[in-house]
């Protein structure tokens, strides 16, 4: 018998998310290339192009005069597209006149009010304020926009969601990336609509009120700061199995360390200290259970309905309404809601439907990583998963409980790679036996945690579910490290362009359908894709393989030469970088990544390889590499430098003074980021007299070169 072809018809929430996708992503990638003549234009075609559609299938309805055509999904399909592009569009709160990077004059003080909790850190104190007023030498006038707020002063720990505060300060316009590669902080608060950020110190911010009453937020705010105060009573705020409580019960991160985060991550469970959807549907699964009987009752659905939403979205907001938890809570609500209303349930339709919801309350979640890893997550678990099961069953509870595990596991791994591989460049090789260990023992955690937070007053009880509690984590813990010290526990340095990731998604659709539906054709599609991935990727390597590039990157207080040669690196750096890894990773390992770096190694100065030779001088370092000569200047010079150089690197604020290097001849002269921004530019207008030249890196962002360039 043959199989039927693939329909979208059974799936039209899934069509119409879709297309909602596409307009987002054609308004995040065009949209400040539209005038506003356009952008009416545009307003006016989709409310034309959705009066036709309306029109056409009422009187196809009512008066069956009109057959269905492809013409009209067509023009209802693209309607959506544009109703997703204008709605972006209108998102971005930078097109109002009175935001505050539409002003000219600068800003002495402001007032604002605080829209988020306050997050205590150990250097400052981080939370987020709205503008509402700002004084500046023309007096004070209306303004609105989002501000990220750094506090070195002590006291605004003190300071709760809704407060209003007089600021003393201008704030600042969020720097863009100084390396290519690097994580864009800018881009991922715009996102948000957060498009300043300041740093404030001691006595610069004051108090002016509090809000009246109690709104929903500053309740679920109180509650979440309640929950986090019991746990630190039971569990004790210094221990790790308090800081790993709170993260995978409240969402509250700021705890955990360096080294737990790493070991989470290298094991593949990372999603388990990020309250995701996995832990809505955990809460869901026992309150389900419990109220069950609710829905034979009379009337009891409409009780059930409004328990579940209430518990739904009370948690999510107790956590903090995460990408992912909002996905998952929306999801759920869809479903309570066809039960309710005795509607038919189809899974994807269901997920569409609560993607496409929460796509219009905020357009910018799609491009949320973690938005993006849970819905993909679920399409994963709910597609692929039922495909994997069906190759093998067990008449054994235990053996088939492990099966399905297995199969979760790998299904929601599957779509989630491409990914997840183009957004952090490693792949967690023990996935399936991390998951296998912690997913499980996870649950129980969760929820004697929860029960520890509900019962935490009745003596006993409270230091009982407690103990159960700390040993569980520690547990876990115990488990996670232990994945994280073997032989290649992730395989690391994998770096995927988005092209790539498309090219992977699109040969995992069109193989999936082959296997689900016998078509020969899918095969040769997917046969196809996998040709031009393959292309694409010998072509990379081979440019990979001939690549000779001199860099310096923006490191703050970290001086350093890069040196790519095909696909070995050697950063020769400060024993301060050697130090610090962290930094490393962030700032200079996304490019190494992207250049196909297979071999990176941080050297100190004192060591050579047999294609870079350094000879120590008074003033730092001269460095010979393929036939160019490169002088370090990292001591402060007493004395003039006479010869000649390709390129003279200044370190640690070692020039004083352009005439010191008046008798050397050079082709590049580069400042890096461990010179004082004041002393550089006081060279620089030195250097400006004189008709040199000079590269601030702190200034301009990293300094890259191939070797015909110089």
């Amino acid at each position: 018998m043959r199989a039927t072809a693939f329909s979208w018809s059974p799936y039209p929430m899934a069509r119409l998310a879709l297309c909602l996708m596409v307009g987002i992503l054609l308004s995040v990638n065009f949209s400040a290339e539209i005038t506003r003549e356009y952008y009416l234009i545009l307003q006016v075609l989709s409310t034309l192009f959705a009066l036709v559609y309306f029109v056409a299938v009422l009187v196809q309805k009512e008066r069956q005069l009109i057959p269905k055509s492809l013409f009209l999904s067509i023009l209802a399909l693209f309607t959506v597209i544009l109703l997703g592009f204008l709605h972006t569009h209108a998102h971005n709160e930078q097109l109002d006149a009175t935001h505050l990077s539409n002003r000219k004059d600068s800003v002495r003080c402001y007032e604002a009010r605080i829209v988020s909790e306050v997050t205590i850190k150990p250097n400052h104190n981080a939370f987020l304020i709205e503008m509402l007023s700002a004084k500046s030498a023309k007096g004070w006038t209306n303004v609105h926009g989002r501000v990220k707020i750094y506090a070195r002063d002590s006291s605004t720990q003190y300071l709760e969601y809704g407060d209003t505060v007089l600021i003393w300060a201008c704030p600042q316009q969020v720097a863009a990336p100084k390396n290519p590669k690097q994580f864009d902080y800018r881009a991922f608060l715009s996102r948000q609509n957060i498009h300043h950020q300041q740093f404030v110190g001691a006595g610069e911010i004051t108090k002016l009120s509090s809000p009246k009453g109690w709104g929903f937020m500053r309740i679920a705010l109180k509650a979440r700061h309640y929950s986090d105060s019991v746990l630190k009573t039971f569990l004790k705020p210094e221990t790790e199995e308090y800081a790993v409580a709170a993260a995978l019960l409240l969402g509250l991160r700021t705890e955990l360390d360096d080294d737990t985060l790493q070991a989470y991550s290298v094991s593949g469970t990372m999603h388990i200290l990020a309250v995701s959807g996995m832990h809505v549907a955990l809460l869901f699964v026992v309150f389900d259970w419990l109220l069950s009987w609710w829905k034979v009752r009379k009337r009891g659905n409409w009780l059930y309905l409004v328990a579940a939403l209430t518990i739904l979205w009370s948690y999510a907001t107790l956590t903090g309404l995460s990408a992912s938890v909002l996905r998952a809570a929306a999801m759920l609500t869809v479903v309570v809601l066809a039960e309710t209303f005795g509607k038919r349930k189809n899974i994807y339709n269901t997920l569409s439907a609560s993607v496409f919801g929460l796509l219009l309350y905020c357009p910018y979640l799609l491009l949320d990583v973690g938005f993006q890893l849970s819905c993909l997550a679920v399409f994963g678990i709910v597609f692929i998963h039922r495909q994997l099961e069906r190759l093998w069953s067990s008449p054994y509870f235990l053996l088939d409980l492990l099966w399905q595990t297995l199969c979760v596991s790998v299904a929601a791994q599957i779509m989630t790679m491409p990914i997840s591989l183009y957004y952090f460049d490693q792949f967690p090789t023990y996935f399936l036996l991390a998951n296998l260990l912690i997913v499980p023992w996870c649950s129980f955690m969760m929820y004697s945690g929860l029960l520890l937070l509900i019962l935490h007053a009745v003596p006993y009880i409270g230091w009982l579910l407690a103990w159960i509690t700390k040993w569980q984590i520690w547990l876990m813990n115990f488990i996670v490290f232990q994945i994280d010290t073997l032989p290649m526990a992730s395989i690391e340095h994998i770096h995927l362009e988005m092209w790539e990731v498309v090219l992977f998604y699109l040969f995992l659709f069109t193989m999936f359908l082959f296997l689900v539906q016998k078509r020969f054709n899918y095969l040769i599609i997917s046969f196809l894709l996998s040709i031009i991935w393959l292309t694409g990727s010998w072509w990379q390597y081979q440019e990979a393989k001939q690549q000779h590039v001199l860099a310096i990157m923006h490191l703050p207080n970290h001086s350093h030469l890069l040196f790519l040669n095909a696909q070995q690196a050697r950063v020769y750096a400060d024993s301060s970088l050697l130090l610090d890894i962290k930094a490393f990773k962030n700032n200079m390992l996304p490019f190494l990544n992207s250049r196909g770096c297979a071999d990176v190694r941080l050297q100190n100065w004192e060591q050579e390889s047999p294609d870079v030779m350094i000879k120590k001088t008074f003033y730092g370092e001269r460095i010979y590499w393929e036939g160019l000569c490169i002088d370090h200047l990292q001591n402060k010079l007493t004395k003039p430098i006479r010869g000649q150089s390709e390129l003279v690197l200044v370190s640690h604020d070692a020039l004083g003074s352009l005439r010191m290097i008046e008798e050397l001849e050079f082709k590049y002269l580069i400042f890096d980021a461990t010179n004082k921004i004041y002393r550089v530019q006081k060279l620089q207008k030195e250097a400006m007299e004189g008709g040199l030249s000079l590269y601030d890196v702190q200034k301009n962002g990293a300094w890259i070169k191939a070797r015909e360039e110089l």
